[in-house]
C-alpha cells in the first residue's frame, strides 16, 4: 500500500517533469525569437551597410562589377555613391556602388548583415573633382564595359572630361555611366 512519502515523491516527479518541459518550451521560444530578430535585421540590411562593415574590418575582398570586371583588394573608403578600393596591385580604384554586382570577403570572415545607415554625402564626382588639379592619369570603365584611358581634365555636375593618352581631342563621359575609375 502506498504511503504518504510515495505521494510526495510522485508530486515531486510530476513537478520536476513540468519544470523540465517549461525550460524546453522557453528555450525553443527564445531560439524562435532570436531567429526572428536575425531575420528582421537581415531584411533591413543594405549593400552600403555591408560595405561599411567590410571597410572597418580592413580584410581582403573581391568586388565583382556589373561590367564583368573583378577586383581584389581592401575597401578603404565608402562614400555616398562609391567605394574606394586599394587593389592587390596597389592601385586606387573607385567603384560606383550601383555598379557592384557582388562583394565576397575571405571565406573565414564573419558574416555581415549590413544594417547600418550610411551618412556620407561625398560622391564619386566630388572625389574626382578634387583630383582635377593634380591632372591624374585615369582609366575609366563605363557601365557598358568600355575603357577610356587618359588624363582627368575636369568634372562637372554630371560630366567627366578625359584627355586621351594620344593627346588628340577630348572624351566626355556621363558621370552616371562611369562604373569604375582606376587612378594610375
Amino acid at each position: 500500500m502506498p504511503g504518504p512519502d510515495d505521494a510526495d515523491e510522485e508530486r515531486g516527479d510530476h513537478l520536476g517533469r513540468w519544470l523540465a518541459e517549461q525550460r524546453v518550451d522557453q528555450a525553443a521560444a527564445e531560439r524562435r525569437r532570436e531567429g526572428w530578430m536575425r531575420r528582421i535585421a537581415a531584411e533591413e540590411g543594405t549593400l552600403a551597410g555591408v560595405l561599411v562593415d567590410l571597410a572597418e574590418r580592413e580584410g581582403p575582398v573581391v568586388v565583382h562589377v556589373t561590367t564583368g570586371r573583378r577586383h581584389r583588394g581592401v575597401i578603404r573608403t565608402v562614400g555616398g555613391d562609391f567605394i574606394g578600393l586599394c587593389t592587390e596591385a596597389d592601385q586606387s580604384l573607385l567603384v560606383r556602388i550601383d555598379a557592384i554586382a557582388s562583394v565576397r570577403p575571405e571565406p573565414a570572415a564573419a558574416p555581415s548583415i549590413g544594417r547600418r545607415a550610411l551618412h556620407v554625402e561625398v560622391t564619386l564626382g566630388d572625389v574626382l573633382g578634387d583630383l582635377v588639379g593634380d591632372r591624374p592619369r585615369v582609366f575609366a570603365v563605363t557601365s557598358d564595359g568600355a575603357g577610356i584611358g587618359g588624363t582627368l581634365r575636369s568634372v562637372g555636375r554630371d560630366l567627366l572630361v578625359v584627355r586621351p593618352d594620344s593627346g588628340l581631342g577630348w572624351i566626355y563621359l556621363g558621370l552616371a555611366a562611369v562604373a569604375e575609375v582606376v587612378l594610375t
